[in-house]
């Protein structure tokens, strides 16, 4: 298993600064006209991105597991001056709204003490319609957000457990989401284990599972240097084994290591 860091002495990486998170509060439409400034052409929508002070456990790839929360005006000046905006899955190609600062804007974020809220006139587009049905079904019920922390603390509990209090940050943009999970990639992977069984059983996936089958190949080919590494992570100083059952149960321990890393780079829990 992968040592636990120190956030105070081992700080992530700046090449991985960015960080997505999710909120478990439905994201809603709005009625034209009912305070969101929508028009026949455009779809009003309200949601919240950030929960203030709100604790919640992170399994990061970099420092392990944590207790994480936003602090309230931790994002006060990045919406008052940065240029953000609102996506469906965090896809720069699938634009919903924005925020210039400026007369333009289709895109409103308003702190508050308890959550930073997130108003918009959704872009009557093919794909900001279909997410308009989506919505309206509940099929798609979650918020995520795009960040860097500028400020932060740390603190640990007696049990060892680092809790990260998220002072500044800047917004790089609010997304509206399909699966309740922190990183895109974990929610991949779990939505692609999760279908395992039907397919050793031979039963046909649904063009659904092969999109998310897709996705999560597609994750672990971006990290496949990395995991690499950690295929062989653990087994290099092992000593020769003895004997034919002793090849086994090495081979064994090996393969455990090897499902450990992987897990533990992308967040999941090893099945038993």
């Amino acid at each position: 298993m992968r040592t636990r860091r120190n956030p105070r002495t081992e700080p992530r990486p700046a090449t991985e600064s960015r960080e997505l998170r999710i909120v478990p509060v439905r994201p809603e439409l709005r009625e034209a006209g009912a305070g969101g400034g929508g028009d026949d052409s455009t779809i009003p929508f309200r949601g919240s991105a950030i929960v203030y002070d709100e604790w919640t456990e992170i399994a990061d790839w970099w420092f392990g597991s944590f207790m994480e929360r936003f602090a309230a005006g931790s994002v006060t000046d990045t919406i008052a001056a940065d240029d953000i905006r609102l996506l469906t899955n965090h896809d720069p190609n699938l634009v919903l709204a924005r925020r210039r600062g400026d007369a333009s804007d289709t895109l409103r974020l308003t702190d508050t003490p308890t959550a930073l809220v997130v108003e918009a006139e959704l872009a009557p587009t093919s794909y900001g319609r279909d997410l308009a049905i989506s919505l309206a079904r509940g099929d798609v019920s979650g918020m995520s957000f795009a960040f860097e922390v500028l400020g932060e603390t740390w603190d640990e509990r007696p049990d060892g457990m680092w809790l990260r209090t998220v002072t500044k940050a800047r917004l790089f943009d609010v997304s509206i989401v399909t699966y309740p999970a922190y990183p895109q990639t974990d929610a991949g992977l779990r939505s692609l284990l999760a279908r395992v069984p039907a397919i050793r059983a031979g039963r046909r996936n649904s063009a659904a599972d092969e999109e998310v089958i897709r996705a999560a190949v597609e994750a672990l080919r971006a990290h496949a240097d990395e995991l690499d590494g950690l295929i062989g992570e653990g087994t290099d100083d092992a000593d020769p084994p003895a004997d034919e059952a002793e090849t086994d149960r090495a081979r064994a321990r090996a393969q455990a290591l090897r499902h450990t890393a992987i897990a533990a780079r992308f967040g999941l829990e090893r099945a038993s």
